[in-house]
């Protein structure tokens, strides 16, 4: 692949506080380390181009580079390090992110271990593997600030290039070659395309990763399964057996099925793809597959089936998993109103003492110019009754669960946003539109037919925070005094003050 000129950010402890400044090319400074024998380790995010970087260094100083997944996976791990040293006592060592989850134990062994018998070395990893704030360390984190540590920095990507891109030296680098689909998937998929075997590919991805009836031997293959596929996309490991030469291959492949999968799975049951764990990489693959829910005047129609949950980016988010939602039900296509809101206060009878927490309204009551705005500030005690008394006008509505309001409006493939990946301040009322307030609630239309699900007001749903009775109930989508929330984000009410939460009705189908 065309190669780029990585950069990096030195990590370093400074008392309390880390700090990162700019460390400027990443080669030069790898193979001054390698040189000096202090020690260096370079952090990069998935598809940062660690490997590709290491075996670079490596070639041009004959520099053995060392998988650290085959060192780890070994029975003999010192005739396995012995193998791939050749006699050397200078290496770089790449992936300690690939011997396990960052929980594990195995990563701060194996890096003591190692570097107890390389004298001069250089280490990979993800940043998740390796300590890089002052938060209590996980299990497995290695504690590197006693040593240099730089991180890659993005690339500096052209203005025409997609922003994905950014962080991913594979997918920018297939761009920069010519193969400049408009999503992640379509980078890959031009790129495979012309080897004449793409669902040979996706069927070996497919099986190696996913199908439970197969031994999945950490996605490696035997030599007699490539025949007739592209040599030149495959590696072979120390124990004979073959693997696609980065991850993000396998990724795309098996995120092409999925999307398939996904899209069959709407009004079925549960199948064997319920549960499955993605990779953020996976996921954005997938992202873009969605066509969009059906819709009439008032509701968004959602299928039951499987769809894409969670997001591993933020304390609030949950594992990124496939998820199923057991019955067909509706979204209003619109949040509640301070008009609707009024109408429901007046059929049931004398002001509440509580409608003075409603600081938006004039003397308890809605303000005409705001009567298409949606309504907020309720506790989702308010958000119940109203529910329970718009289900008893014959509309069967009812507070949605946290799943059906996130499978609605991420669709069923994963969108941070409805609309798509990237977040775009023209289609939602957060923080970054500068509204300093509510807008009415046909403003922004979003996707499939709904409005304002990001943005304006945050809305209640019936689920309990992290199934806990005691941490408040779920409210999900943000506010225009918040900086734009991802779809997959589950806040408590309890937990993050006084909200603006208003609410949006759904009804089963």
């Amino acid at each position: 692949m065309d190669w780029l000129t990585p950069t990096g950010t030195w990590i370093r402890r400074d008392g309390a506080t880390v700090v990162r400044t700019a460390a400027g090319p990443l080669e030069p400074l790898i193979e001054a380390a390698l040189r000096a024998g202090h020690g260096l380790v370079v952090l990069g995010v998935f598809g940062s181009g660690k490997t590709e970087l290491a075996r670079r260094v490596g070639a041009r100083l004959s520099v053995p580079v060392v998988p650290l997944r085959l060192v780890a996976r070994a029975k003999d791990r010192q005739a396995a390090l012995d193998a791939l040293l050749d006699g050397s006592d200078t290496a770089i060592l790449d992936g300690l992110d690939e011997i396990g989850r960052p929980d594990d134990v195995g990563a701060a062994e194996l890096f003591a271990w190692l570097t107890a018998r390389v004298p001069r070395w250089v280490l990979t990893s993800r940043p998740g593997h390796v300590r890089t704030d002052l938060a209590d360390p996980d299990a497995g984190q290695v504690d590197c600030f006693h040593l240099p540590m730089v991180e890659i920095a993005p690339y500096a990507v052209p203005a025409e290039a997609p922003s994905f891109c950014a962080d991913n030296a594979v997918l920018l680098s297939l761009w920069l070659r010519g193969a400049r689909g408009g999503t992640p998937a379509a980078l890959v998929e031009d790129h495979l395309a012309p080897t004449g075997a793409l669902d040979a590919l996706e069927d070996l991805a497919w099986r190696s990763l996913v199908d439970p009836d197969r031994s999945h031997e950490g996605g490696s293959f035997r030599l007699a399964e490539l025949v007739g596929l592209p040599a030149r996309l495959f590696v072979e490991d120390l124990d004979g057996r073959w693997r696609f030469g980065h991850r993000s291959v396998y990724d795309a492949l098996v995120a092409r099925r999925l999307a398939r999968r996904l899209a069959a799975s709407q009004g079925q049951g549960p199948d064997d793809l319920t549960g499955l764990v993605l990779s953020g990489a996976m996921r954005a693959f997938l992202a873009g597959a969605f066509p969009g829910w059906e819709h009439d005047a008032d509701w968004v129609h959602v299928p039951r089936g499987n769809f894409v949950s969670g997001g591993a980016r933020g304390s609030d988010e949950r594992p990124l998993v496939i998820k199923h939602v057991a019955r067909a039900y509706s979204l209003a296509r619109l949040p509640v109103t301070n008009g609707g809101f009024q109408a429901f206060l007046d059929a049931e009878g004398p002001r509440p003492p509580w409608v003075e927490r409603l600081s938006h309204w004039r003397d308890g009551r809605c303000p005409t110019a705001l009567r298409d705005h949606p309504v907020m500030m309720l506790r989702p005690d308010d958000c119940d009754a109203y529910a329970a008394w718009a289900g008893s006008s014959g509309r069967g509505a009812r507070l949605p669960t946290a799943d059906e309001w996130e499978k609605a409006v991420r669709g069923w493939d994963g969108r941070h946003f409805p609309w798509g990946d990237r977040f775009d301040p023209a289609m939602a009322n957060t923080a970054e539109s500068g509204r300093e307030t509510t807008a009415p609630v046909d403003t922004y239309p979003q996707g499939s037919g709904l409005y304002g699900a990001i943005g304006d007001a945050f809305e209640c749903t019936a689920s309990r925070y992290r199934d806990r009775p005691d941490r408040g109930r779920v409210v999900m989508g943000g506010s225009y005094a918040h900086a734009a929330l991802r779809a997959s984000l589950r806040l408590s009410h309890t937990l993050s003050g006084r909200l603006k939460i208003g609410l949006r009705l759904a009804r089963d189908t």
